[in-house]
């Protein structure tokens, strides 16, 4: 993945230190995965309420850390009547890329801020 897959300028502008940044970040790449896990679940177990929550809480992170990769992705299933709208092939898509692009920023994060 050649393109920058996010963009900490707005993280860092909001909060300024370096070491806060690099918290933040920590705790992202800490707690992120687990839901990333959760709504592999709720897809594995058709279970849109559950695939549509973890979605919705990572949301807010994916947009801080600008990961634009994922910004509509997210957003299409965010809630779970969305969810149920989406035929099961194109909803593994965006399962799988979105499952591809975290596993690249976890680790270009954790490489750059050494965690």
């Amino acid at each position: 993945m050649s393109e920058e897959l996010f963009n900490l300028t707005q993280i860092t502008e909001m909060l300024g230190d370096d070491e806060e940044v690099k918290r933040m970040v920590g705790i992202f790449v800490e707690s992120t995965p687990e839901s990333l896990h959760d709504m592999n679940e709720g897809f594995k177990e058709d279970d849109a309420e559950k695939l549509a929550r973890n979605a919705h809480k990572m949301k807010a992170s994916l947009d801080i850390l600008k990961i634009n990769a994922l910004y509509d992705d997210v957003r299409r299933i965010d809630k779970k009547n969305k969810v149920e709208d989406i035929p099961q092939k194109e909803l593994e898509g965006i399962i799988n890329n979105m499952n591809s692009i975290l596993e690249h920023v976890f680790s270009d994060l954790k490489q750059k801020f050494k965690l």
